[in-house]
């Protein structure tokens, strides 16, 4: 037998026995693998995910945010926006109830009370509803008087003095000569049915803070003036609205001009003031001439807790919206 012969027949014993064993380590190395890799991809919890992927979002409005992801930051980009307007509304809400309490403390800050500002803490008011007969509010103070009178008579109570008639600076020292005033107001009613009504806070001398007084309120309302007048002057009137308000604009104008001229002039315009004296003392404030009503304040009652809106000596019928208002000097 030739040395070929003796290796084929090497070769068809060992060969397939060889060959046997080679797949059957393979195959085992190959199931060993497939272990490692489920148990790898398996790990604790992640079935429960794909089988909860599986139960609610195959299918309904999760499969769509799933399919289409741009979608879910559209969403969130308006949760976010919603969220940013309630804080918005939050804050504004905050505020708007921050200045209803806002209390303006004439004393402290001296010179005039600007529009807006609100002194009212509680329900407290002096001078009349807008809305009554000013016959009805005359018979209200008159007993107000009498009752404080009769009540706390060396109590010390804020006042609301009203006058019949506009009173100039030395009318006003001669008239509150024994009072002590807290505030004062005027009107220059030259200046029609909507001339401002100007309060000042007294904080030392009553001569002394109606001069300022006057000196602020013309300078305040030749400022209007101009104001108004640089207004007229810029509109472009092309329709009939815009003639009529610049017609409207430029009485203003010429009213605040008016006021201005007689405050330069110590017009008589100081038409009502608050005072602080004894109970027993004020009906015989009552009694001078120049003065039309008084009411009195609640027992305990600060000025910057009340809320004061004076009887105009014009006014004898129905108490209008406008003679409440108030304006800068």
């Amino acid at each position: 037998m030739s040395l070929r012969d003796n290796l084929r027949g090497w070769d068809d014993r060992l060969l397939p026995r060889a060959a046997d064993r080679l797949g059957a380590s393979v195959a085992q190395f190959e199931a060993r693998r497939d272990r490692w890799r489920r148990r790898q991809l398996v790990t604790p919890g992640s079935e429960g995910l794909r089988g909860l992927d599986r139960r609610y979002a195959s299918s309904g409005p999760l499969a769509t945010f799933r399919d289409v992801p741009q979608l879910g930051f559209v969403v969130i980009g308006l949760v976010l926006l919603a969220a940013a307007g309630t804080a918005v509304s939050l804050v504004a809400a905050t505020n708007r109830h921050a200045q209803q309490r806002t209390v303006v403390d004439p004393g402290r800050t001296g010179g005039a009370i600007r529009p807006g500002s609100d002194e009212r803490v509680g329900d407290n008011t002096l001078g009349p509803t807008v809305g009554d007969m000013a016959s009805t509010y005359l018979a209200k103070v008159a007993k107000s008087l009498a009752v404080a009178e009769n009540s706390s008579p060396d109590g010390t109570r804020v006042a609301l003095v009203s006058f019949s008639t506009y009173q100039d600076p030395a009318q006003l020292r001669s008239m509150m000569s024994a009072s002590h005033v807290l505030r004062i107001y005027l009107r220059a009613k030259v200046g029609g049915k909507g001339a401002a009504q100007l309060p000042f806070a007294v904080t030392g001398d009553l001569g002394a803070t109606l001069s300022e007084a006057y000196v602020q309120a013309a300078r305040g309302r030749a400022d209007r003036r101009s104001s108004y007048r640089g207004y007229v002057d810029t509109l472009q009137v092309v329709t009939g609205a815009d003639q009529a308000l610049r017609d409207t604009y430029a009485a203003f104008a010429t009213a605040a001009g008016a006021e201005a001229t007689a405050y330069q002039s110590g017009c008589a315009c100081v038409f009502a003031a608050v005072v602080s004296a004894a109970s027993s003392t004020l009906p015989a404030l009552r009694a001078r001439i120049g003065v039309r009503a008084i009411q009195v304040a609640p027992e305990g009652a600060q000025l910057t807790s009340l809320r004061v809106s004076p009887l105009l000596p014009d006014v004898t019928g129905l108490v209008q919206k406008q003679q409440a208002g108030v304006d800068s000097p």
